[in-house]
């Protein structure tokens, strides 16, 4: 038997993989509605393994863990101090108790010899010099190739920036639209998104037509006027001289606030009746009744 767990931000789950002596794998998952450590959903996946086991009728169950802190706790090599681990030890030792044979075991990694080098010696070397490490096969070379396309140098980083900016399909785009723009072409490092936005501070085309806001900050104001035609103000031109050929020589001027929409007649002589007549016809037949009408006492 197998059995893992993982603990995140994003949840806990668990997962057991029973695997016969014909090599047939029985896999079990289940997602956790509690939160806890680590080591509390290894035990946890443990313990699911061990009652899908016996559910199967298992006889004989070996189990295999790494990192074996389980493992070693059950053999008896590591001390249970944890309180909250005890519980699960002694079920865990109890479930054992139902097998004929229960072994616990661990899965010993291999790890790579260390010779002082990064692991991305070689590509640098490629990137730099075209060098390939002693012994390498073709298969080998064409497969160090195709890695180091998806890498740059150090030094090169200012020519990827102007490529992306200001390069032959340039747009002059915005810094954190130059970082999304590198992400989709495949490369990444930790600056990239500061790095963009420094570039384009310094590219004057871009400061030149960037959509900013020139109009200094100011107070808003309140809005008085509900919807348009609501709000009207009403006024006289006049008299003018000379008159026109008809004899008139005053001007009835109205305006919306909301709209600036003017309506405007001449008149020989401006009455009451006159002025009730032109409400009447050009404003509420036209627009509706208007909440107010104001007198505009300007010079005119």
């Amino acid at each position: 038997m197998l059995f893992d767990g993982a603990s995140n931000v994003l949840g806990h789950g668990i997962r057991a993989v029973l695997i016969s002596l014909e090599d047939r794998c029985f896999l079990f998952t289940t997602r956790l509605g509690f939160n806890y450590t680590i080591n509390i959903v290894e035990y946890e996946a443990c313990v699911m393994g061990n009652t899908m086991a016996l559910e199967y009728q298992v006889k004989t169950l070996k189990v295999y863990r790494n990192p074996a802190l389980v493992v070693h706790q059950l053999r008896g090599d590591w001390e249970t101090r944890d309180s909250k681990l005890i519980p699960y030890y002694s079920y865990v030792k109890e479930l054992a108790e139902c097998f004929e044979e229960a072994v616990p075991a661990y899965c010993q990694e291999i790890e790579e010899e260390t010779d002082g080098k990064p692991w991305y010696y070689d590509i640098m070397c490629y990137m730099k010099n075209k060098e390939y490490p002693p012994g390498t096969t073709e298969n080998n070379k064409r497969t160090l190739k195709r890695m180091a396309m998806g890498y740059f140098l150090n030094g090169d980083v200012e020519e990827v920036l102007e490529e992306i900016h200001e390069g032959i399909f340039g747009t002059h785009a915005s810094g954190q639209a130059m970082a999304r723009k590198i992400l989709r072409f495949g490369y990444y490092w930790a600056k990239m998104e500061a790095d963009c936005c420094d570039h384009v501070r310094k590219c004057h085309k871009y400061q030149g037509y960037v959509n900013n806001i020139q109009v200094p900050p100011a107070p808003l104001n309140i809005l008085t006027i509900p919807w348009p035609f609501a709000l009207w103000g009403i006024d006289v031109i006049g008299p003018i001289e000379p008159k026109e050929s008809n004899g008139h020589h005053c001007i009835l001027v109205v305006i919306d606030y909301f709209t600036k929409w003017v309506e405007a007649a001449s008149y020989a002589n401006l009455t009451r009746n006159v002025v009730v007549k032109f409400i009447k016809k050009d404003i509420i037949c036209r627009y509706g009744t208007p909440s107010h009408i104001t007198q505009i006492m300007g010079l005119t």
